[in-house]
């Protein structure tokens, strides 16, 4: 990603931000209020940046504010990223306070272990905020490539910022109406925490507001065994950063403290600047991406068929063209016949781009056709176990073959396990491979392996 300058756009409650660093020179930088706007009125402010900027929209990296989103933690028994996914998505519905079906969630790991555990954090966010950013953004005839969380921009900004990899920093970022605490190394992020901060004075009560709001972040970072206390604290932002903070932190913690004002005569302006700096040159696979994949497909379906209308018509027109061409040319003077040709010339350019937009939005599509939506196959999969199914190994193979093994307290569960999986639009040729009886102290179980087809 050396070289690559991303193209932020955040929306929050009261600012619409773009942002844009280069590799000389000032970075692109404009910022609206959009306070009391509803939806419709945001489009129209995006649509006129983009105009005024005279910038492509697309591949845009959308930053949402870490107070939209939860963060938590699980240990799970696997090191492969998509097994990781599969078993976070079983678990979500008891973690959080929504149905499946109502969140987006992706991960990161943070840790593995000599038995093949990995530590994993993940971020959950409600799909109708996501889905409302996405309608926002997509309305404006382009689909970002991203859409991650504000407290990843602060973690990667530190860690171009520090040399130090392995020391654990806290960064405290505070912007003109919220801010963030982050505990991280220059190798990874544990945890973090959205501030909302006061109107006023942050000082007041020689800011006890702030250091509650620090010990709470230290007390959750401590009970999830996720990492040794911080080494030192970062104050960043753009709201300014008071004089006398840093003795405050110093006197409090004991640890040595270092400040970096972002805003400097724009304070108040620059909205989440230290998250805007830290994604605007980043390697975005180190950060988490929560573009549901079905409003991908969705989408790229849609512009695929709009091409192709437009394609069609082009071609038609082409048609049209070709038969007054020859026509024309035996009963017209030449002057008919050039007019035609300069016709044929400015549609042969269009169709030019309209197949090279087709083209883009093929290779898009076949690579998103490439990975697998596994949310509603798995919801399948929990709704036909029911409450005497246990499962604790699920495989899937290269060749789509998905393989489950459990525990039953009888033969008529499995029996119905079976049923419900063979009823399912998502599976074929569904074969109980071997049930196995053992009685245990206490009673009997029959331990199970079903194996069946992904359509």
């Amino acid at each position: 990603m050396k070289n690559k300058y991303h193209k932020i756009i955040s929306i929050t409650d009261e600012h619409l931000t773009f942002f844009q660093a280069k590799e000389t020179g000032a970075p692109t930088f404009r910022q609206t209020d959009i306070r009391g706007l509803k939806d419709e009125g945001i489009i129209k402010k995006l649509i006129v940046f983009f105009k005024e900027l005279k910038i492509n929209p697309s591949g845009m990296v959308m930053v949402i504010h870490r107070q939209n989103a939860l963060m938590r933690f699980m240990t799970l028994p696997s090191l492969q990223i998509q097994e990781l996914r599969n078993m976070a998505a079983l678990q979500i519905a008891g973690i959080v306070p929504y149905a499946e079906e109502e969140v987006v969630f992706d991960l990161k790991v943070l840790s593995v272990d000599g038995t093949g555990n990995s530590k994993v954090m993940i971020i959950i966010v409600p799909r109708e905020s996501i889905e409302r950013y996405w309608k926002i953004y997509v309305k404006t005839d382009a689909m970002p490539s991203c859409i991650t969380l504000s407290s990843f921009g602060v973690w990667l900004w530190h860690c171009r910022h520090c040399s130090e990899r392995t020391a654990v920093f806290m960064i405290i970022d505070m912007n003109e109406h919220d801010g963030e605490i982050c505990i991280c190394t220059g190798e990874n992020l544990y945890a973090s925490r959205a501030l909302r901060l006061p109107e006023g004075d942050i000082a007041a009560d020689n800011f006890k507001f702030l250091l509650k709001e620090i010990d709470l972040t230290v007390d959750g970072y401590v009970q999830e065994r996720l990492g040794p206390l911080p080494v030192k604290i970062m104050l960043t932002g753009a709201r300014g950063i008071p004089e006398d903070l840093s003795a405050i932190l110093i006197k409090e913690y004991e640890l040595p403290v270092e400040a970096v004002d972002h805003g400097g005569s724009k304070k108040g302006t620059l909205g989440s600047a230290t998250a805007l700096l830290g994604f605007s040159s980043a390697d975005l696979t180190q950060s988490v991406n929560l573009i549901p994949q079905d409003l991908v497909q969705t989408h790229l379906r849609t512009q695929a068929k709009r091409a192709i209308i437009r394609m069609m018509g082009a071609i038609l027109i082409l048609v049209l063209l070709v038969i007054g061409v020859g026509a024309l040319y035996v009963y017209r003077k030449n002057k008919y016949v050039e007019d035609l040709n300069a016709k044929w010339a400015e549609t042969k350019k269009q169709l030019d781009v309209m197949e090279d937009y087709k083209a883009k939005i093929d290779a898009m599509t076949g690579a998103l056709n490439n990975r697998v939506i596994f949310k509603d196959m798995f919801a399948v999969v929990t709704r036909s176990a029911g409450p005497n199914i246990s499962l604790f190994n699920i495989n899937i193979s290269d060749d789509r073959v998905l393989s489950m093994q459990g525990v039953a307290k009888n033969q008529a569960d499995i029996n119905s396990f079976q049923e419900g999986l063979m009823r399912s639009s998502f599976f074929a040729n569904v074969r109980l491979d071997f049930v196995n009886k053992r009685t245990t102290q206490d009673s009997e179980a029959s331990y199970f392996k079903i194996s069946c087809k992904m359509k």
